[in-house]
């Protein structure tokens, strides 16, 4: 089971981020985003997977302005089917959309984009088509007046044979061991770069069946950096309501003062993201009473709690800035098409995801866990006080007389003061300690002490003074509830909530193996899978790379597909052709 911890960050990175973004992100570089995916048409049960390639607008280099994406698939009417919002690691972020069978067959589009290329003027997101079939739900409407009326041919090999001229481009090469293969046979694939370091990157691989009825072409990054090599993307003249998320996921917002024109600067204001990875974080408002939090670390939940620290925080007011909606008026669609040609192959593949999701137990993708940090406070000399070891208590002011022997209260004026024995009777009278209750600051301690203590899990007691955020605190006492629940009973008119969406977490994805003792134990277990192999992330940094995949039990054209740009904005894009037979 996870460790649970509390994300406190004991660094000043924030406020730097935050004095750049105010005063310098509008010198940061324009950007656009080219987006590979694995296929343009998908049936319900597959799915689509992506990775984000995030460029400076005008030289196509990476662009370091963004750490957050936002991908959406949208139906004909411009209708939300599923957004995403992706963490750019290094430039650069990856994700999946699985297609469910509550989507009718139809166009779809991709749309990706991040809020500071919502300040250009021109280029301000990426579309690519996405035509989805569901071969399972009636009544679909024009499709089926398609069916009827549609009279093409399949694709031919000419397609295919046309394919297999871009195996080399700009002194790249995409080679393989063979040609033709059999079914769970190997295929070892060798990228050769004779650009030396003018070639090193960032790429991704696709490989997948071509479907000979599929009409609608990938859009390489090479295409996309032929069209708009010329384009010279400017800025919008007014660019506050899109700040960049320079530092991860980003919440904003006013603090005001009640009944007043006085302007609320230099005001201390916290927020906490409840959760099993909890994360809190204090900034200072500037000189116009705003503030701006970015959260480039793990958190699971999906509240965020802003509160003003200050004795007479009730004296304030807090406005929450709601994300822009990306304007899609432009987005136009194509006439979905089905032959009547095309009936014996969508029955096959259907049948051939119906297996596949059945077997999905023994091919699954894994999470990329991310790395555990120790936080301040999480030290040897760190007090814990775990309450399952202790009698029951009736509420958390009976733990701390009973229990928690270094933390004591006392009243002044009417008002409940938390303190922390430092060494015998010697504690910090010039400030109190920090008072964290899943990782939510807490500043009303009276009602603190109420709490049901059998919901506690643990106490945790730092007995040191510690400067957090421009401000010091005589140590730290931090409550954990046993189910992280805390945030569920903290409402007061003093606390303002707001919904926040969690990046979607980074996958490996399944990559088939029929090497050694595996061929042996995978012999009763079938394979039918279209999509072969797809790698978000290769990072090219020599002359050669070497990658490989196994074959399934289904028969036909194969596409090896690379995509990516140079480090110094090139664009690449390879094809190579692969045959599996009987």
């Amino acid at each position: 089971m996870k460790k649970t911890i509390i994300l406190i960050l004991f660094n000043f990175l924030y406020l730097n981020l935050t004095s750049q973004v105010s005063g310098n992100y509008k010198n940061l570089s324009l950007e656009k985003l080219y987006v590979h995916q694995n296929a343009t048409m998908l049936f319900v049960g597959e799915y689509l997977f992506y990775k984000i390639y995030c460029l400076e607008a005008n030289t196509n280099k990476a662009s370091e302005s963004s750490k957050i994406a936002y991908v959406l698939l949208i139906d004909k009417n411009k209708n939300i089917v599923s957004k995403q919002k992706i963490e750019l690691k290094n430039r650069f972020g990856q994700g999946e959309f699985f297609i469910p069978a509550t989507l009718k067959s139809g166009n779809y589009k991709l749309i990706a984009y991040t809020q500071w290329m919502q300040n250009n003027n021109d280029f301000n997101y990426y579309e690519s088509n996405l035509n989805i079939i569901n071969p399972y739900l009636g009544n679909q409407g024009d499709v089926v007046k398609n069916i009827k009326i549609a009279n093409e041919k399949k694709a031919d090999n000419s397609l295919i044979e046309k394919d297999k001229n871009f195996t080399d481009h700009r002194k790249f090469k995409l080679s393989t061991n063979k040609e033709y293969y059999n079914k769970r046979e190997k295929v070892e694939v060798q990228l050769l770069n004779a650009k030396d370091k003018y070639g090193f990157g960032n790429y991704s691989v696709s490989v997948k069946k071509l479907d000979s009825y599929n009409h609608l072409k990938n859009y390489s990054a090479r295409e996309f950096y032929s069209d708009n090599f010329n384009k010279k993307i400017t800025k919008k003249k007014y660019i506050k309501e899109h700040i960049p998320e320079i530092g991860g996921t980003l919440i904003s917002g006013n603090i005001s003062v009640k009944n007043s024109t006085r302007i609320a600067s230099n005001i201390l204001v916290t927020v906490s993201i409840p959760g099993e990875e909890l994360f809190m974080e204090i900034v200072l408002t500037d000189k116009k009473g705003d503030f701006l939090f970015f959260i480039n670390e793990d958190f699971d939940g999906n509240k965020a709690i802003i509160q003003v620290v200050n004795k007479n925080r009730d004296d304030y007011l807090v406005a929450i800035n709601k994300p822009k909606i990306i304007d899609l008026d432009k987005v136009t669609f194509n006439p979905f098409k089905l032959t009547p040609d095309m009936e014996e192959d969508i029955l096959r593949r259907s049948i051939h995801n119906q297996i596949e999701n059945s077997y999905f137990s023994v091919k699954p993708d894994s999470i990329v866990e991310s790395f555990q940090k120790q936080y301040f406070y999480n030290q040897e000399s760190s007090l814990v006080y775990k309450l399952e070891d202790y009698k029951k208590f009736e509420n958390i002011n009976e733990v701390f007389i009973e229990v928690v022997d270094p933390v004591f209260k006392e009243k002044i004026d009417s008002k409940i003061y938390f303190h922390i024995k430092f060494r015998e009777d010697n504690f910090a009278e010039d400030l109190i300690p920090l008072v964290l209750m899943d990782g939510i600051m807490v500043q009303d301690y009276e009602s603190l002490l109420k709490f049901n203590a059998n919901r506690v899990d643990r106490i945790i007691v730092l007995k040191k003074r510690v400067h957090f955020r421009n401000k010091s605190y005589a140590g730290v006492i931090a409550i954990e509830t046993i189910n992280k629940d805390f945030e569920g009973d903290f409402n007061s008119s003093l606390v303002t909530k707001t919904d926040i969406e969690k990046p979607l977490a980074n996958k490996q994805y399944f990559n088939q193996n029929y090497e050694g003792l595996n061929k042996e134990n995978l012999n009763r277990i079938p394979d039918y899978r279209n999509q072969l192999f797809w790698l978000p992330r290769l990072e090219l940094k020599s002359s050669v790379s070497n990658f490989s995949f196994f074959t399934s039990d289904v028969v036909g054209f194969f596409e090896i597909n690379l995509e990516g740009f140079t480090n110094i904005g090139e664009a690449i894009s390879l094809k190579k052709i692969i045959e599996v037979k009987n």
